[in-house]
Order: C-alpha cells, then sequence, then structure tokens
C-alpha cells in the first residue's frame, strides 16, 4: 500500500483539553508519521490552548487568527498552507480511532472517482452511541434526515465538516468551503457542489471517530449565536442550490410552522435570531445569487 501525505486541518476557539486530547488521538493513528502534516487555525482563543500546542507539539503548524474567522475561513486558511494529497477536515472535539486515516485513505486510492468521504462518527461522551449516519437533505421541507445504519460504503448528500475526507486537487477544483457559511452548511455546500461535476460522496463506516456534539455552541453564552448563524447558513443554502419551488416550500415550512413550534412548544428563542438571518440574506441576496450561478456554471 502507498502511503500518501495527509493533512488534518481544523480550527480550535479555546476548549484546551478537548484539543489536546484530539492531538494524542493523531499522534496514535496508524499512519506513517512523516506522512500526517497537522494544521491547527486558532480563531483567537482566549485560553492558553495554543501555547500549550507550542509546548507539548512544537511541529505541528499552528496558524493564529487576529479574530475569528469562523470555520469555512478558517479551514480555507490551513488548507492553503497544507502539502497533502489528501485533507481530512475536523474538529478539535474529536477524537479518532486508530485505524480511521488508513482504512479511509486505502478506500479513496481505490476510488478515486469518489470526491468526498465521511466516517462513522460516535458520541464521545456516550461511545457506543453513534451519532452520524447516513445523511441526506430535502430541500422542499428544508431539513436534512439520517438513514438507516449501513455496514458498507454508502452514496449520500453530504458529509459532516467534523469528517471530511477529501483530494486537495477536488478542493482546489471547487475552490475551497464559501466562506460566506460561517457557522454550518459549509460542508453540505460543497457536496453539492461536487455532486454538480459528477463527482460522489460517500460515508464510510470502517472510518471511525468520536465527536463531542455541540461542545462549543450549545454553551448558554453561544446560543443566540447558534440560532443566528444556523438560521443564516440554512436560509443561504436553499437561496444557492434550491429550484424556486423548493425556496418557496421550505421558506413557507420555515416560517410558519417550524419557527413558531420551536418558540411555543420547544420554548426556544430562536424566533428572532431567524428573523435576523432572514434580514441578512436579504441584504445579500446579490452575492448569494452570483455565488449560485458560479456554482451552477463550475461546479
Amino acid at each position: 500500500m502507498t502511503y500518501p501525505k495527509i493533512s488534518i486541518i481544523f480550527p480550535i476557539y479555546n476548549e484546551k483539553t478537548l484539543t489536546l486530547n484530539c492531538l494524542k488521538s493523531i499522534n496514535k493513528l496508524n499512519w506513517p508519521k512523516e506522512e500526517i502534516e497537522t494544521i491547527v487555525i486558532d480563531n483567537h482563543s482566549n485560553d492558553d490552548t495554543s501555547l500549550q500546542i507550542k509546548k507539548i507539539y512544537p511541529n505541528i503548524k499552528l496558524l493564529e487568527a487576529k479574530k475569528n474567522l469562523g470555520f469555512a475561513k478558517a479551514v480555507n486558511w490551513g488548507a492553503e498552507e497544507a502539502r497533502g494529497e489528501y485533507f481530512f477536515i475536523t474538529n478539535n472535539d474529536v477524537v479518532f480511532e486508530r485505524n480511521c486515516l488508513k482504512n479511509i485513505a486505502k478506500f479513496a486510492l481505490k476510488n478515486p472517482k469518489i470526491g468526498v468521504i465521511g466516517p462513522k462518527i460516535f458520541n464521545l461522551q456516550k461511545p457506543s452511541r453513534v451519532l452520524g449516519l447516513p445523511l441526506h437533505y430535502n430541500f422542499y421541507l428544508g431539513t436534512f434526515s439520517m438513514a438507516k445504519e449501513a455496514s458498507k460504503p454508502t452514496e449520500v448528500d453530504w458529509v459532516q465538516g467534523c469528517g471530511f475526507f477529501c483530494a486537495k486537487r477536488l478542493w482546489q477544483k471547487l475552490g475551497g468551503f464559501d466562506e460566506n457559511f460561517f457557522f454550518t452548511a459549509e460542508d453540505l455546500d460543497f457536496c453539492l457542489r461536487a455532486k454538480k461535476i459528477s463527482t460522489k460522496t460517500v460515508y464510510l463506516p470502517s472510518a471511525r471517530i468520536w465527536h463531542k456534539e455541540g461542545a462549543t455552541v450549545n454553551k448558554p453564552e453561544m446560543i443566540k449565536f447558534k440560532y443566528y448563524e444556523g438560521y443564516k447558513s440554512k436560509l443561504r443554502l436553499i437561496l444557492k442550490h434550491g429550484t424556486v419551488l423548493q425556496i418557496l416550500s421550505s421558506f413557507l415550512l420555515q416560517f410558519i410552522l417550524y419557527a413558531p413550534y420551536r418558540f411555543l412548544i420547544l420554548k426556544e428563542k430562536s424566533t428572532w435570531p431567524l428573523f435576523k438571518a432572514l434580514i441578512w440574506n436579504i441584504n445579500n441576496l446579490e452575492s448569494t445569487l452570483k455565488s449560485r450561478n458560479f456554482s451552477r456554471n463550475n461546479g
């Protein structure tokens, strides 16, 4: 088996313990160490995570931002600095199973026409519970669904950004992540653009990671941010990739059904962030439509 160089790329924002545990698991991967390049982008943390990385893992490429760039922009910066033939994009709250990289790279080498590959994702806090199953997106409903567990490679609409493997050549062809998705949807958007150039996205259950779901965004001080940025990205994704009928259907359901249900039944304070997200998308509609046309013409 050949061993191509793989760049593991992920942003951080505080969470020192999670970050160091992630790096520890990378250090134990069953892959030649000289063929692994780890790139960490610090999104302007206010703790000593970066100092600890420099101290414990001096060979890691650490990029330090002067402000929080968001996930997509931070990853794009890391990818620009990457030297690997393949990228494994992830989060700092992920722990790798020892053979994860080997299994996913072996599959990629045997199937060069497959563009994006995602591992099976387990809950870090409840290790036997599966978080990530094959994912599909319904633009009419504006929702995603998880399919039944698969024991073999399965084509999907997208794989999650905490476990996102692709060839550098595809990344460069599509121009990386769309940076207008500050939080969420950048991974689905990339996979949709890959599909437009007849490049498949596949869920690979033999590759495994453990992920602490919502480690940062589920904190009380991050709730407003999560709702606003999540809605902003969701509405933009639909505008960028949906048909006219899909846009009308998903927007009406979002505002007439989903939002009232979340406010009245679930008692979530998400209504105002939703309307703020709508206003942002109206103000940025021209750039979204340009991006839509570029995506259609260039993948």
